[in-house]
This record gives C-alpha cells, sequence and structure tokens, in this order.
C-alpha cells in the first residue's frame, strides 16, 4: 500500500516522509477512531523514535489536505478518522 498512499499524498500536496507513511498507515487500519496519544503509541511499534509532536503536526496536515476527519469529543480533546464515508458518530 506504500505506493498508493505515496500518490494520495502527492495527489494532496503532502510530503510524503516514512513516518508519515506509516502514520496514515496506522490511522488507515484503526477502526477505534483514536486520540493523537492513542495513534502515537501504535506508531512506535511500528516506528520506534517517532515523537509525540510528530504525530500531532502530521495529523493537522492530514487534515487539513482532507486525508482524515478530526472528531471534537465531549473532553475537549479530539479523535481522527481516515474514513472518510458518510458514517454515524455518537457523542455523549
Amino acid at each position: 500500500m506504500v505506493s498508493g498512499t505515496r500518490e494520495l499524498f502527492e495527489s494532496h500536496g503532502i510530503r510524503c516522509t516514512r513516518q508519515r507513511v506509516e502514520l496514515y498507515e496506522t490511522l488507515r487500519a484503526c477502526k477505534c477512531h483514536p486520540t493523537a496519544e492513542h495513534l502515537h503509541r501504535m506508531a512506535l511499534e511500528r516506528s520506534p523514535g517517532t515523537s509525540l509532536a510528530t504525530v500531532y503536526n502530521t495529523l493537522e496536515a492530514f487534515t487539513q489536505a482532507g486525508l482524515c476527519r478530526k472528531i471534537a469529543s465531549a473532553g475537549g480533546g479530539a479523535r481522527f478518522d481516515a474514513d472518510l464515508s458518510h458514517h454515524l458518530h455518537v457523542i455523549r
């Protein structure tokens, strides 16, 4: 999927780096709408040395480019989703 991800980044004006590819593929594979902190923990398994700041900056770049959606949570944090198809999100 890496080549498809590279092409996707290019078509959205996102600079392609190893860490960004790892983060995007991890986010796409995740069905739990992770927080940045949760995505960071998952990313460390695949790409040791990834900083939390990199995760936050990358998620912001993905959101601005339309590659993921930022979902506000009632607790003030945010969750992220790379599945841009229409589906319900429940907020309690």
